[in-house]
């Protein structure tokens, strides 16, 4: 019996078919697959130029935090130098103010010691003034007496040792008058003397032995210890005859006869004139020996 070979042609056909669909369709998934995979190829370049990119970007952070490190580490060690270096200043400032404080109270040590020791001046200057005061008044009290003394005299009355007689010999020129009166002086007759001395000062005051005579005038009142009318008859050889050879014995027994009337103060005066302007002289060195002893 023959076999009937049109069903399984069918079935063949059939099967053929399906393989040839079959194969179509894996033909597509393959493809597919392909243009999945060349898709994934070039996302997975695409990714590894990204992480490639991020990868450049990381190392360049990266190198950016190590140089802020860096930076961050020298402005760090900066910063702690200047903080070191202001610390430092303000030691030497704290120093600087303590010698400063230290300064300003010696200065004010030494200006109250300044005010206390003016103070003290000003006392002393006070107290000399009121001794310098009491000694003008005693001058002024002195020269009262003098000048009683001088009205006297002019007024015509003298001394009870004025009432001696006149000299016998009456010279009529200076020199002798001067001498007869000198020799008188010598001999203790100051009466005699002291008018013979005072006719060559009245009568012939331009002669040789007009300022010698004025002194001696002076000297026969210190002998008679009448030393305030002597001090006034120094006084004139000094103003009359500032060019004499009597000046530095009239300034001497001037400021002697003040203090034989215990005037210190104008004793030690006129021996200091007498020192500065004649320090040469015998009566200057007696002078600085009479200022040593006051």
């Amino acid at each position: 019996m023959p076999v009937n070979t049109k069903p399984y042609f069918i079935v063949w056909t059939a099967l053929l078919a399906m393989l040839m669909m079959s194969g179509c369709a894996l033909q597509r998934d393959v493809y597919m697959l392909e243009e999945r995979l060349l898709t994934l190829e070039k996302r997975n370049r695409d990714l590894n130029k990204q992480i490639e990119v991020l990868d450049r970007e990381r190392q360049g952070l990266a190198s950016n935090l190590e140089n802020l490190g860096k930076r961050k580490a020298s402005g760090d060690q900066e910063l702690r130098g200047q903080y070191a270096g202001i610390n430092a200043n303000i030691d030497t400032l704290r120093e600087e103010i303590s010698a400063l404080s230290g300064r300003l109270e010696e200065t004010e040590f030494y200006i109250q010691k300044q005010q206390s020791a003016t103070g003290s001046l000003e006392e002393a200057f006070r107290q000399k003034q009121n001794l310098m005061a009491e000694d003008l008044a005693k001058t002024r009290q002195r020269l009262d007496v003098v000048e009683q003394y001088l009205n006297m005299e002019k007024g015509g009355a003298k001394p009870q040792a004025a009432a001696a007689a006149a000299p016998a010999a009456k010279p009529d020129n200076a020199a002798d008058i001067y001498a007869a009166a000198k020799k008188a002086f010598d001999a203790g007759k100051l009466d005699q003397a002291r008018n013979g001395f005072d006719t060559v000062v009245k009568k012939f005051p331009k002669s040789g032995q007009a300022d010698n005579a004025q002194f001696w005038l002076g000297e026969i009142y210190y002998r008679e210890k009448w030393y305030e009318k002597a001090i006034l008859e120094y006084q004139k050889v000094i103003e009359n005859y500032p060019k004499g050879n009597k000046l530095p014995a009239a300034l001497l027994k001037q400021g002697l006869a003040f203090l034989k009337i215990g005037d210190k103060a104008n004793a030690k005066l006129i021996l200091q004139e007498l020192l500065d302007k004649h320090p040469q002289t015998n009566e200057g060195r007696i002078a600085a020996q009479k200022i040593k002893e006051l």
